[in-house]
């Protein structure tokens, strides 16, 4: 990790600055994203999706807004204490979503992977030596298959781990993978418990705490009139974070908060849920969810209360074309 370095836009870019004694500052695809004390964003950039009648994204109506680290967020700092030895060949393994509810972020995982493998062999690999690397399933948190998938990565000898996409994976596998001295880096966590996680320095994430997702999605639904909401959410610990932050921001805002409803990452029945809703009569319904939001939408719609007349926000889990594919299937 450096601070203030010479930009580069390609790893042999980033090599060559190394090699002169300097320190680089790595501007990727999607841009430089400085990182804090605990390894993190400060800050996020978040695109507002709005879904048309046909059930599908409207890019006509794509918005943008930056979100900041609320007054109420806490960061510290942890030394790395890990000390390993190199054989001089780099090893990178990655826990990617190829099975459970993530499953739908596979795609664009696997071409951010792609396009980093191919731009260091582009490069003649690291320190003379063809880069080695390997995938494992992540799974979802409702088993084990991510703890299997991490531990097979261990066992191969990777030398970094790039993180499930899962926050709750990540969970089950980060205190292997750390006290092994290995670090670990996830491109789409977002748990607010993962920021001071005693990660002995070796956790690093390039998405912000779902704690400014939550304060900038309150925001969203507060300028658009909204002065009470109730949340859908799953019980995981992705949705409890999201869900806490909501409901101090929507209490900042003067927005009241009349329901929360939690649900299990099996639940299949929506429509208890859906009918406490129906009796809460909120201005708008707020679903931290994946893929399964589609489920909770049609108990929605079927109750009357869908959002034809309710203003219906979800959160990053929710901001793709498979709901409404999947809405419009019946699943």
């Amino acid at each position: 990790m450096t601070r203030d370095g010479t930009e580069c836009e390609s790893f042999a870019a980033c090599l060559a600055v190394i090699r002169e004694g300097g320190d680089p500052s790595y501007v990727g695809a999607t841009g430089r994203r400085p990182l804090n004390e605990a390894g993190e964003p400060d800050t996020g950039n978040y695109q507002v999706e709005t879904f048309g009648a046909n059930d599908r994204i409207d890019p006509t109506k794509r918005t943008f807004r930056k979100g900041s680290r609320p007054d109420t967020m806490t960061v510290t700092s942890q030394p790395i204490t890990a000390n390993l030895q190199g054989d001089g060949v780099l090893r990178i393994g990655a826990l990617q979503p190829k099975t459970g509810r993530a499953k739908i972020y596979l795609p664009a995982v696997s071409a951010g992977w792609e396009l980093a493998l191919a731009d260091i062999k582009a490069a003649g690999g690291v320190l003379g030596q063809p880069l080695e690397h390997r995938t494992a399933d992540a799974g979802d948190a409702s088993d084990d298959t991510g703890v299997r998938g991490a531990r097979a990565l261990l066992a191969d000898g990777v030398d970094v781990v790039i993180a499930a996409n899962s926050s709750a994976v990540t969970l089950q596998v980060i205190d292997e993978i750390v006290n092994a001295g290995i670090p670990i880096f996830s491109p789409l966590n977002t748990a607010p418990v993962l920021t001071n996680y005693a990660d002995h320095g070796l956790y690093f994430r390039n998405l912000p705490s779902d704690l400014i997702q939550a304060d900038t999605l309150a925001h969203v639904i507060a300028e658009r009139g909204n002065r009470s909401v109730s949340i859908v959410a799953l019980d995981d610990v992705y949705g409890n974070g999201l869900a806490e932050q909501l409901a101090k921001s929507f209490e900042t805002l003067g927005v009241t908060l009349l329901t929360t409803d939690f649900y299990g990452g099996a639940t299949s029945d929506f429509f208890p849920i859906a009918r406490r809703v129906v009796a809460a009569d909120p201005d708008a319904i707020v679903l931290v969810s994946f893929s399964e939001a589609s489920r909770a939408l049609r108990a929605l719609v079927v109750s009357g209360i869908g959002p034809r007349r309710k203003q219906i926000f979800g959160t990053d889990g929710t901001t793709n074309n498979t709901i409404g594919e999947l809405f419009d299937a019946g699943g």
